[in-house]
């Protein structure tokens, strides 16, 4: 079948809609997840805090002005003392899933605007990869039972172009690794890393399902190919059609409990 074939076309056109919906509520179902459990934390603490000023408030009235020097007045203050001590971190710990409500907030901004947005920021793939793992965690399996090992590359340049592409690139690697490890009874490990050489950024997904066949490598990026029940075979097939478009490479290299994709990026390309 011709890669310009008009029904390749049509269905590659029909898996992009509908992994763009999918992106979609894989990230509101993660960010309401996510919010859930912040609240939770947030309503536990501000309850703590308020018992503890409540309690001051009762010992700060309980003393009367003329025993303020007695030792009765010092050892209540000095209960007082380490009670407001022992919960001062409380405030901290608020701050800090406020912050984390604010950064999930932001996050939906990402996905919703791919198809308007003329005029792209600048991102790191670092934060591209954050917010495909973030999205994935709305999946119980990939959130509870995964194991992950997120490996990002320090000062890597900054990018302009070609954000939405790398996004759905990594979104169709993260599926296929969480897809494969399903498959097998050996734990869950996936291992995403960021790294950079000469002109190249690079962004490896390694999961431990089960590889895949040899007689099928050469087979894996055409179009509908598959060897799942349910799946269109188009994925890998339209991450490196995608890849295409600003000179990208995938590479796979697979054995029994460890498949290995590699996107090569020219960094000139995307800047």
């Amino acid at each position: 079948m011709s890669m310009e074939d008009p029904k390749v076309e049509a269905w590659e056109k029909a898996y992009l809609d509908q992994s763009h919906d999918a992106a979609l509520g894989r990230l509101y179902r993660g960010i309401v997840h996510n919010l859930n459990g912040e609240i939770q934390a947030m309503s536990m603490n501000a309850e703590l805090l308020g018992l503890m000023i409540e309690k001051a408030r009762e010992d700060l009235q309980s003393l009367s002005q003329e025993d303020l020097h007695s030792d009765d007045a010092a050892r209540k203050l000095r209960k007082l003392h380490d009670l407001i001590a022992s919960r001062s971190g409380i405030i901290d710990k608020i701050r800090l899933i406020i912050r984390n409500i604010q950064k999930m907030m932001r996050r939906t901004t990402t996905l919703e605007n791919f198809r308007e947005s003329l005029f792209l920021p600048e991102y790191s793939i670092n934060n591209v990869v954050l917010s495909e793992k973030d999205f994935l965690c709305a999946d119980p399996f990939f959130k509870h039972k995964v194991k992950k090992d997120m490996n990002h590359a320090e000062g890597l340049p900054t990018l302009r172009n070609f954000l939405v592409e790398i996004h759905q690139i990594i979104a169709i690697l993260l599926q296929n690794a969480l897809e494969a490890m399903r498959e097998t009874s050996e734990p869950p490990m996936l291992l995403v890393q960021t790294g950079q050489s000469e002109g190249f950024q690079s962004i490896v997904v390694q999961d431990s399902g089960s590889g895949i066949d040899p007689a099928h490598m050469d087979r894996i990026f055409e179009p509908f190919f598959t060897t799942k029940t349910n799946h269109a075979g188009l994925g890998l097939h339209l991450a490196r059609k995608i890849a295409a478009l600003f000179d990208a490479e995938i590479a796979c290299q697979s054995n029994p409990g460890c498949t290995r994709f590699t996107l090569t990026i020219p960094t000139e390309k995307v800047v």
